[in-house]
């Protein structure tokens, strides 16, 4: 019995090591601010009333940055990814997912990095934007 939750135990302490350190882009925490406020220029973060736990996609729509306290004034501090919806599908890149399950479908890359699939066309399905996949449910033997 203490055996097999060991061995249960190990493998979910793994999975997760992997996962953290695979994970090369974190998760957005916390709300999407406005871009087009007055004054916010490329980063909203500056004029933002919550620093913490806001992000936003200035100048560049679908590249998510977190915003946070450096030297003193809130700032866009780095790259972030929003937490990806939908199906996850076995592929590593969208252009791999057959067209007929492209819609509503995340694909997850060898780093754990997610991509939103798209339909690019009637027959080729794509990347749309970048996300933080959800953990993978840990199974037990």
């Amino acid at each position: 019995m203490s055996s097999r939750w060991l061995q249960a135990a190990v493998a979910a302490a793994s999975f997760l090591l992997v996962h953290i350190h695979a994970q090369t882009v974190p998760e957005c925490q916390g709300t999407m601010i406005n871009c087009g406020e007055e004054g916010a220029g490329d980063d909203p973060c500056s004029i933002s009333t919550a620093c913490t736990k806001t992000f936003h996609t200035c100048p560049t729509k679908g590249a998510f940055r977190q915003c946070g306290m450096g030297r003193g004034q809130c700032a866009a501090e780095g790259a972030c990814n929003i937490r990806c919806w939908g199906r996850r599908v076995g592929y590593a890149s969208c252009a791999e997912v057959p067209v007929d399950s492209c819609q509503d479908a995340f694909a997850v890359d060898a780093s754990g990095n997610g991509m939103h699939c798209m339909l690019k066309s009637k027959s080729e399905c794509g990347d749309r934007l970048s996300c933080f996949p959800p953990p993978q449910p840990v199974q037990t033997a």
